[in-house]
């Protein structure tokens, strides 16, 4: 049995995120946590102690967003692990470029220990070779 590192992806576009999980899968180095939204995400982040976190940030549904995106699951990352959240790779994706900030949120969610902020569309091969980068 290898040893391969196991991610937490929360995304809620359910196509795009097996198709993620798949991909991360086939490369024999990475076991795959989904879920679509931090609620769904509780099992597993309860249960495990992930070595990376695949957070999409915002859930959206017909224009609305909602809380239980990945910002919802970084705040519950920190306060599990405290400062040695830091020590967690997170990777923060969104793909939306026009979501209501009111400060400049890629700076609030880096002090808060995500490594990789990504705007979609985001290549899988480029997410495969951060965790490569960072393992």
């Amino acid at each position: 049995m290898t040893d391969r590192k196991r991610i937490l992806l929360v995304e809620d576009h359910y196509r795009l995120a097996y198709e993620w999980k798949q991909a991360l899968e086939e490369t024999g180095l990475y076991q795959v946590d989904i879920a679509l939204t931090s609620v769904e995400a509780s099992p597993y982040f309860e249960k495990y102690d992930h070595d990376a976190y695949l957070l999409d940030m915002y859930h959206e549904e017909s224009g609305v967003f909602y809380k239980d995106g990945g910002l919802h699951l970084l705040h519950k990352i920190y306060r599990k692990y405290g400062p040695l959240a830091k020590d967690k790779l997170i990777i923060m994706v969104t793909g939306f470029h026009r979501a209501p900030m009111s400060m400049d949120i890629q700076s609030v969610v880096e002090s808060m220990g995500v490594k990789h902020f990504l705007r979609k569309p985001i290549d899988i091969d480029t997410i495969i070779q951060l965790l490569r980068k960072e393992s």
